[in-house]
């Protein structure tokens, strides 16, 4: 009887302590992992550059326009001049 109940209890406690080890390993995982926050905040910067990036590309058209018209000549030969 005391064989049996000895054999029980450490069958027990080995069952218990692999599924706690089981389970700190899971909860562990999410540290790893990037947060969602993170990954917003990774989105917004880039989104924000993409953003830049068009405001400034639209000014310059612009302003290869203005002065095409100012100078009487097409866009083309306006950036043809300028690379020179």
């Amino acid at each position: 009887m005391n064989l049996t109940k000895l054999l029980l209890a450490t069958l027990m406690i080995f069952t218990f302590g692999f599924t706690s080890l089981a389970e700190a390993k899971k909860s562990n995982q999410h540290k790893t992992t990037i947060s969602k926050k993170a990954k917003a905040k990774v989105a917004k910067k880039a989104h924000k550059k993409k953003v830049v990036k068009k405001k400034k590309l639209k000014k310059k058209k612009k302003k290869l326009a203005k002065t095409a018209v100012k100078k009487n000549r097409s866009v083309a030969s306006v950036k043809k001049k300028n690379k020179s």
